[in-house]
């Protein structure tokens, strides 16, 4: 494993920065806040540097600094321009980087593991080599890749000057890190392609905390009640639904659905996916389907175990970019999986593995249907594949053992 010269081992000190923080509820964010919070209650001094808004709350602005859990919490300005068009979101991204590089050059002391998360796009590109200049410890933490993601999406040419020159600056900066951490076998595959060493690649994937998910039941769950669920089959899908989902297949199985009154969709969250489901469902004033806005963490077990089975996507053009990490929170809750998109992809060769659910090819809603059909008529057989999830959940995918791997990773930066 690749050393930084000035690092002293004896030094704790984790700087992490990403666009949001406690208490943005957003996938990235929980992962920060599970993260620095358990870390600075394991001997080490963590400082968070993040935007003073939340990704779905623009208006309200959070405290410039604090602590929180012992963790040193540093918030920046941005501009606010909102995300309903491109060029606002390219005008916040900028602003926030230029903030976030202020407040690193300005806390960042020689020794200090800096971490790098995935968002905003750019972060690892303008910070490495302040972080050099100030004898810091570069770390990428890899939740996505870009630009592929949005190349994959459509927002430019792979072909362009700037996907090309993002592309070049990206790979020098993720040679020379002093470690690189990924949270799948296909993105590992993706570094070590561009030519980025084995021993500065760390694989640990995501997770979710098993203590503050916990399979929860339906009599149990007074949301089941409150929202009328009482006797249905529920499919859920909790969290964003956005560009780099496919909606097309669980639009058409809602469609096939739309007579059987047992079965009900529940969306629980947010996103411009999200916007067109709504859209479609008001057109064809289709009854199968519910939507909830995203809940309080102190209701995600509820939330999560409203529904009977859960589903997830990502298109085959994502592969090995992003991991969809909703897929560890609903093993935690004992729920099946259905996944769409590619059936050879990381979360398809997991539930394969587990056997916890089953994969589907984007546009096989027929096979989808027939699948959902037989878990409606046989709570027997989801409550086993539920069960089969939660215990390798435990041994593979729980809070602990990420933690455990992120410790000893840190201890021999």
């Amino acid at each position: 494993m690749k050393k930084s010269s000035s690092h002293n081992k004896e030094n704790n000190r984790l700087v992490c920065v990403h666009s949001y923080f406690y208490p943005d509820n957003s996938g990235g964010s929980q992962m920060l806040c599970d993260l620095s919070f358990c870390l600075s209650s394991n001997s080490f001094d963590v400082s968070v540097i993040a935007s003073r808004k939340m990704r779905y709350d623009y208006d309200n602005a959070l405290l410039n600094q604090e602590i929180i859990n012992g963790v040193h919490v540093y918030r920046v300005w941005s501009s606010n321009l909102g995300r309903k068009r491109n060029i606002n979101r390219v005008v916040d991204y900028i602003t926030l980087e230029i903030s976030l590089m202020m407040k690193i050059f300005q806390i960042v002391k020689a020794g200090d593991i800096v971490i790098l998360l995935s968002e905003p796009p750019l972060l690892n590109i303008f910070a490495y080599p302040l972080i050099r200049l100030k004898k810091g410890v570069v770390t990428n933490w890899v939740h996505d890749l870009f630009p592929e993601v949005a190349v994959s999406a459509g927002l430019f040419s792979k072909k362009s000057f700037i996907n090309r020159l993002i592309t070049k600056l990206r790979n020098y900066v993720f040679k020379r890190a002093d470690q690189n951490i990924v949270i799948g076998n296909r993105m590992f595959d993706y570094l070590v392609n561009i030519g980025v060493s084995y021993k500065n690649i760390t694989k640990i994937e995501n997770w979710s905390d098993g203590r503050a998910i916990h399979p929860v039941p339906h009599n149990d769950n007074h949301l089941r009640k409150d929202w009328g669920l009482e006797g249905k089959f529920v499919i859920g899908y909790s969290g964003n639904l956005g560009r780099v989902h496919d909606i097309s297949t669980i639009l058409a199985v809602i469609w096939k659905l739309r007579f059987n009154t047992n079965i009900l969709f529940l969306f629980i969250g947010a996103g411009v996916g999200l916007n067109r489901i709504k859209k479609y469902v008001e057109e064809k004033n289709l009854n199968n389907v519910m939507f909830k806005p995203f809940q309080s963490r102190d209701l995600l077990s509820m939330s999560l175990c409203v529904a009977d089975i859960h589903w997830l996507t990502l298109n085959p053009n994502m592969e090995g970019f992003i991991v969809p990490s909703k897929f560890y929170g609903i093993l935690a809750a004992s729920k099946p999986v259905i996944f769409i998109g590619d059936t050879d992809g990381e979360i398809a060769r997991d539930i394969k593995r587990i056997d916890c659910g089953s994969s589907f090819e984007i546009g096989d809603s027929d096979k989808l249907e027939n699948f959902i059909i037989q878990c409606a008529n046989d709570p027997k057989y989801v409550a086993k594949i539920g069960n089969i999830g939660r215990q390798k959940f435990g041994e593979l995918y729980d809070f602990p053992v990420a933690v455990e791997k992120f410790v000893q990773l840190f201890k021999e930066l």
